[in-house]
């Protein structure tokens, strides 16, 4: 797969050089473009014109059938995009940007201002953005060259420092050319699973780094913290120990490189690193090479480094060049890529040439791009196998899938039937026979013989799932389509309907709630407490019902009869005459019924109801002023009334009235000491 750079499309084709598959943009790339795993494009966009940088960019992806499903801009006047791009396993997306920094920044981090012939600077850093579809994303991780840098040119500046001692920074005076604004020119980026570490080709340097994903963002900024302790430093650097002055130029082996990228693990060479070797201004003339080396790492992702010397290793492990060396050569761009079978896929970028060669050197395979024209220039290619999920589209001429499981419930009354329902589709070309079987866990519990579907059609099929026999606990639901002859996608041919829970018949009553009409109550007055009980079983119950204040009874309701499922509010009449004037705290108990095992909400703690002297309303065992304001302060209101207060509402009428008044005020003064009924 490869994106010319003239081009909007991206093309996919065969060993043949027969095109099998296109995508279309309204952009032409910036630069990279990869095929995913669900058949789609994603690819760096040239989204649009940006004075402030030489390029700006955004990302898209674009599914097999041509639409845009994702796309994020990022450019301005002090940011863009551009250059490559790399999927993460979590669906994020890790990008390469330039940010702008004036002259006086630079300066500020010690950059000579002889270096500034552009009067500002362009460092890199990447940022991970998580994808919000379909336009837009979230920055969630990102890590600066700026916030790494040491230089020992201006003895002012806080990075001031020996640049030999400190290989885990950036110079930020050691530069290729002063005609650039760019510090790095990071030109790939890689990404390493097993120790979660990012590769980069830092072009201006001549060198590939490695730092680490690990860290949070302000662990990314610092120099401690992450799986290495340290933080966003490099942890490994390779090509051109000059920039670090642990060589001169006769250690220098990179030359403007691209492409760096570790080789798969599973592929001849895995974990050693593949490097597109430009070879601008080589000493012995200019000539591109393909690079592998075996980097000093453990297998906890720490590398080993010689205090004063430079990293390892001494040599490539394997390199390829043409025999004549100036025959291969691209000033830049450009890339490969380690194959399953150990040959090296090769894209000499500025002429658009592919070629495949053994690990002997021989060219096995070739191809000259033809789109939009002859030679036209290629960033980067990928070769991807026919067992890459992506390309299953076309290659699956036997394909049967469940696409839809849908049950009718997913609690069930042991000895009770699930009703289960699934679709099964053919999404081959051929007709085809199969069974289709549903598993509850790995317990068969059946099976349905499909005839002659045709392709692209598909069959609704009904079982019957009888849990008599199941023991309690909870069932995960799948249906299976056979697999079919040279079938490749059987992922789908399995799908999990749910989890169904089988269990016994539940007895169970509860008080859910208790609400009294009034909170203080004159001695002798009665109120009126509501309790209200459900039924949370599976059953009809009958149940005794008693409401208590304090350790006595206020009243008893019995069989009282409820559905499944149903709740009532029983009324219970409190009359407080051989009550004492006290603070009461009431509770109701429901009798548990036959075989309930859950009898703590059987039990209910209401409110507190104050019983003291007629005509105390603030519920303080006396009766002034303050009881008198309460009533006369809300005369007139009724029941309705969003002040109304049933406290103030001394004879139950619903009102508060003259009569109200005339009880408060005739038990005036009452304490409980002098409190008496006449």
């Amino acid at each position: 797969m490869f994106a010319p750079m003239p081009s909007n499309i991206t093309y996919l084709i065969d060993n043949s050089g027969e095109v099998v598959h296109t995508w279309e943009s309204s952009y032409r790339p910036c630069l990279s473009a990869y095929l995913l795993e669900n058949g789609s494009l994603l690819r760096t966009a040239s989204i649009e014109s940006n004075s402030n940088f030489t390029a700006s960019g955004g990302v898209q992806q674009i599914d097999w059938n041509g639409s845009v499903v994702w796309q994020f801009e990022y450019s301005n006047s002090q940011h863009a995009l551009h250059h490559d791009i790399e999927i993460l396993p979590n669906g994020n997306v890790l990008m390469i940007a330039w940010e702008r920094k004036t002259a006086e920044e630079a300066i500020a981090a010690g950059r000579n201002p002889d270096l500034l012939s552009y009067g500002e600077l362009w460092p890199d850093y990447i940022i991970e953005v998580e994808p919000i579809r379909p336009i837009g994303g979230n920055i969630v991780w990102e890590w600066h060259v700026w916030d790494h840098l040491i230089q020992d040119y201006d003895p002012t500046k806080e990075n001031y420092g020996v640049v030999a001692d400190h290989p885990e920074l950036v110079d930020i005076n050691f530069a290729w050319r002063h005609n650039s604004p760019e510090l790095t020119h990071i030109n790939s980026i890689d990404y390493n699973e097993q120790f979660d570490q990012i590769l980069l080709s830092v072009n201006m340097y001549s060198e590939i780094w490695v730092i680490d994903h690990s860290t949070t963002i302000e662990e990314a900024a610092g120099h401690t913290g992450g799986n290495s302790g340290k933080g966003g430093d490099i942890l490994y650097r390779w090509g051109n120990p000059q920039a670090y002055r642990a060589g001169d130029a006769d250690d220098r082996k990179f030359f403007h490189q691209h492409d760096a990228q570790w080789i798969e693990s599973g592929l001849p060479g895995s974990g050693n690193i593949l490097v597109f070797n430009n070879g601008c201004n080589r000493p012995d003339g200019s000539y591109s090479s393909v690079d592998e080396i075996v980097p000093p790492v453990d297998g906890n992702g720490n590398y080993s480094l010689i205090p004063g010397s430079a990293y390892g290793p001494a040599e490539p492990i394997w390199t390829y060049k043409a025999e004549n060396p100036t025959d291969f050569y691209s000033s830049g761009i450009s890339g490969a890529q380690r194959l399953p079978n150990g040959n090296t896929l090769i894209c000499n970028g500025q002429k658009g040439f592919f070629f495949e060669v053994t690990p002997e050197k021989e060219i096995v395979w070739e191809y000259l791009n033809p789109f939009p024209g002859q030679g036209a220039r290629v960033f980067k290619i990928r070769r991807y196998g026919r067992d890459f999920p992506g390309l299953l589209d076309l290659i699956r001429p036997h394909d049967v899938a469940v696409v839809n499981v849908t049950l009718d419930k997913t609690t069930v009354i042991q000895g009770q039937e699930v009703m289960i329902e699934a679709i099964v589709e053919n999404q081959g070309i051929y007709t085809e026979n199969l069974n289709v079987t549903t598993y509850a866990n790995a317990t068969q519990i059946g099976k349905e013989t499909v005839n002659n579907l045709d392709q692209g059609a598909s069959q609704v099929l009904g079982f019957v799932w009888d849990t008599s026999s199941f023991a309690l606990g909870n069932y995960t639901l799948k249906v299976v389509a056979d697999v079919m002859v040279n079938e490749t996608d059987i992922l789908d041919n399995t799908l999990t309907g749910g989890i169904v829970n089988v269990r016994v018949l539940c007895h169970d009553v509860a008080i859910v709630n208790i609400i009294s009409l009034k909170t203080v109550i004159g001695q002798e007055y009665s109120t009126y407490i509501n309790v209200t009980v459900r039924n949370q079983g599976d059953c009809p119950e009958m149940f005794n019902l008693t409401l208590h204040a304090n350790v006595s009874i206020i009243g008893t309701f019995t069989n009282i009869t409820l559905m499944s499922g149903n709740s009532t509010t029983i009324s219970f009449a409190w009359n407080t005459t051989s009550f004492a004037i006290n603070n009461y705290t009431l509770w109701a108990y429901a009798t548990p019924v036959p075989n309930e095992t859950d009898t703590a909400d059987n039990t209910f703690i209401g409110g507190v109801v104050t019983v003291t002297i007629p005509g105390d309303v603030d519920g303080d065992f006396d009766v002034d002023i303050y009881d008198v304001v309460k009533i006369t302060g809300i005369y007139g209101s009724n029941k309705n009334a969003p002040n109304f207060n049933p406290n103030s509402d001394l004879d139950d009428d619903g009102t508060i009235t003259i009569y109200d008044v005339v009880r408060c005020t005739s038990h005036y003064g009452d304490t409980p000491i002098n409190f008496s009924f006449s």
